[in-house]
């Protein structure tokens, strides 16, 4: 599945016209199916409106064919408004989908194989503790799996947002709740190719929102997917952290997903590497006390090494070369880190789309967290 993505910033100031701005400038010559949004909302109810005012838009413009998106509570650092396209070409047959409590969801059939995209997914009762809203996100993610045939194991990608993730209180910290509650989510699969790829990063407002991309091989097709999971040799698979670096005040199970996902199959030669939110963590510490432009440098030596041709073979991802970076979000733990972090970045990964928005980590100690997309065309199988 060939995807193209774009990041489009807004140069309106008030919301509602930075919307209209940025949903006129979609290219309608090909077909939107997932567009992402980062603004800053004032507080739980403008967060709410802003949502309802996002659909009411892509409805107006698109009608029941509008792409899948999320509303991200994360002020973007360059402009009022900014929304990442996620898009295919026009004669991609996509189908639009909505589930009994209106959330929504689309499939695509190409090329052999099936995706599933959905909206970002949230609880209705934001009241409720962090660990029930992600229970109730992940009981609409099982209804929807059920509803088109997929298994849980066929999730590839997973973004996770979750408000005021470092935050403790009686139930424990927010990010210990949420993967207490997803690994109950995953423990009845045999996850054969390891677990998706995933972020989980922090918001201002909206409680949990998940939006995740699930693939599979459609049966009776000569394709052969490819699905492999990639460690990273500078750190410790998330999935086995140790007790003393994970915070609870009960459950304490670790963060399920792997560093990296690579997808291809084995009659083209090119595919996708799906990499996982990455930060200044070597072996399974964080760096601290080095400040944010170190905690960039490591945290881009971290995703280069990952994704780089000596790892991929190790992987027995047969390679000609390495995966290029073709977009990345950098998430910033404080506003003052935007231009030394940002120096490093262009000085590193010069003339690559990215967005900066202000988001805590899953960490304390974090000032910088990125998360990359290694596109299609940049994976070559050798025969």
């Amino acid at each position: 599945m060939k995807f193209k993505y774009e990041i489009l910033r807004s140069y309106e100031e008030h919301f509602e016209d930075a919307l209209v701005e940025l949903v006129s400038r979609v290219d309608r010559s090909r077909k939107a199916v997932r567009l992402v949004f980062f603004g800053t909302p004032l507080s739980e109810e403008q967060y709410a409106v802003h949502r309802l005012k996002i659909w009411l838009k892509l409805f107006e413009v698109f009608g029941k064919r509008a792409p899948v998106f999320s509303y991200i509570a994360q002020p973007p650092l360059a402009s009022a408004l900014i929304m990442e396209v996620q898009s295919v070409d026009s004669s991609v047959e996509v189908q639009c989908h909505i589930t009994r409590n209106d959330n929504r969801y689309l499939t695509i059939d190409q090329e052999g194989v099936k995706v599933l995209l959905t909206d970002g997914i949230r609880a209705i009762d934001l009241g409720a503790s962090i660990e029930c809203q992600s229970d109730k996100v992940f009981g609409e993610l099982t209804e929807i799996f059920e509803q088109e045939g997929f298994e849980k194991s066929d999730i590839v990608r997973q973004w996770n947002y979750i408000e005021g993730i470092t935050s403790i209180g009686d139930d424990g910290q927010n990010y210990q709740q949420f993967n207490n509650s997803r690994s109950r989510f995953y423990s009845d699969v045999d996850w054969k190719s390891g677990y998706p790829a995933a972020t989980g990063i922090g918001t201002e407002w909206g409680g949990v929102v998940v939006e995740l991309d699930a693939i599979k091989e459609i049966d009776g097709t000569a394709k052969k997917l490819k699905v492999v999971a990639l460690d990273n040799g500078l750190q410790v698979a998330a999935h086995d952290y140790s007790k003393r670096v994970l915070l609870g005040a009960k459950e304490l199970t670790t963060p399920k997903f792997e560093r990296a996902k690579t997808v291809y199959s084995d009659d083209e030669h090119c595919g996708i590497v799906y990499v996982s939110g990455t930060a200044a963590i070597r072996g399974e510490e964080s760096l601290k006390g080095v400040g944010a432009k170190e905690q960039c440098v490591a945290t881009l030596e971290n995703i280069e090494y990952l994704i780089g041709a000596e790892n991929l073979t190790k992987h027995s991802v047969e390679m000609e070369r390495g995966a290029e970076l073709k977009l990345f979000r950098v998430y910033l733990k404080h506003r003052s880190d935007y231009n030394v972090v940002g120096e490093v970045v262009e000085g590193r990964l010069p003339r690559t789309p990215d967005i900066s928005t202000l988001g805590d980590g899953c960490r304390v100690a974090l000032c910088v967290e990125m998360w990359v997309y290694s596109l299609c065309n940049v994976i070559h199988t050798v025969h």
